[in-house]
């Protein structure tokens, strides 16, 4: 992007090496370089904090940086040029790391030189930043720590290995003589053990009940209401709150109209990042209050790892919204 430019950056996830292959560091070296802002989510244990950590280093009249919880977005944005697109400044995203080039992820972007798009954009990074907070030394320890944590994980290396053995999501592997299981059932266990240990020391509450074939729920100390991370069908995964008193529909249908009753101030808990579902079943036993994104376990390990995070996030920020308002 252009040298002589102010430049603005919204990338959520970043790998050593970073400063090298995007040539920012050449950039914030050279004499009379334009300020530059970058917003990350340095604190989800998907970023590694050693390129951020430099770019704190940096003068603060040439460099900024801040963290975003949730932020997902991979865009740059000079004064009349913007690029939109999916990769992190990762080794994944951008191939820089000979080891994984070949393996990474495909990407796309798109450049756009329109004068009014740019600004359009321009005022979209300027509201994140405003809620983003600025990353200091306690930030990036807590960083170093997640990161390692993650690095050294027994459910990504076992994901991982499971990954790597299997030719087909829906292939059948021996068990024990005589017994088979599918291997979707496979990767539910290793996940859902990987989200277990993920939530551990959080205050999602501590009873959980045994993990199904594609959903783990927690129970909220309240009879019939659960919290769920759930995968469904078409390529969606869900967190939600399940309304679910067997034989009594009524009960059902009551309880969700009293917790709408208070949905403006639920959804102003969780913020405007979540998008909440009222879904009540008419016809069924169970009906939810859920948000969604795309996802499937079949999905490849970075994914499964996003989801596996955004579970994490979503369960948190659900106890908290939802906690007041169960007992009425």
């Amino acid at each position: 992007m252009k040298q002589e430019s102010r430049l603005q950056i919204a990338v959520s996830y970043w790998g050593k090496g970073a400063l090298t292959t995007t040539r920012l560091r050449e950039r914030i070296e050279q004499k009379n370089s334009k300020p530059i802002q970058v917003l990350c989510d340095l604190l989800s244990g998907a970023c590694n904090p050693e390129p951020i950590e430099e770019l704190t280093k940096k003068s603060k009249n040439k460099v900024q940086v801040k963290t975003l919880s949730g932020l997902h977005a991979k865009v740059w944005i000079c004064e009349s040029q913007v690029i939109v697109g999916s990769a992190n400044v990762s080794a994944n995203g951008l191939g820089f790391d000979d080891r994984v080039s070949q393996e990474g992820n495909m990407e796309a972007a798109i450049e756009v030189d329109q004068m009014k798009f740019a600004e359009e954009v321009k005022s979209w990074f300027n509201e994140q930043w405003e809620r983003a907070e600025p990353v200091d030394a306690s930030k990036i320890q807590t960083a170093r720590e997640r990161w390692k944590r993650r690095r050294n994980s027994d459910f990504m290396n076992e994901v991982k290995e499971f990954c790597n053995k299997q030719k087909s999501p829906n292939s059948v592997v021996p068990q024990v003589p005589g017994k088979e299981i599918n291997n979707r059932f496979e990767r539910y266990r290793i996940f859902y053990e990987g989200l277990l240990e993920a939530l551990k020391g959080t205050d999602v509450p501590g009873e959980v009940n045994a993990p199904r074939k594609s959903g783990c729920f927690f129970r909220s100390g309240r009879s019939y209401l659960n919290f769920a991370a759930h995968f469904g069908e078409g390529n969606k995964v869900r967190v939600e709150l399940r309304l679910n008193k067997p034989r009594d529909q009524n009960w059902n249908k009551q309880k969700f109209k009293k917790i709408a009753l208070h949905k403006e101030l639920i959804q102003k808990n969780l913020g405007p990042d979540i998008e909440l579902k009222w879904e009540f079943k008419k016809d069924k036993q169970t009906s939810r209050i859920a948000t969604y994104r795309c996802g499937d376990i079949s999905n490849d390990e970075s994914t499964l790892v996003e989801i596996n995070e955004w579970f994490v996030k979503n369960l948190i920020a659900f106890k908290r919204a939802f906690e007041p308002y169960l007992d009425d």
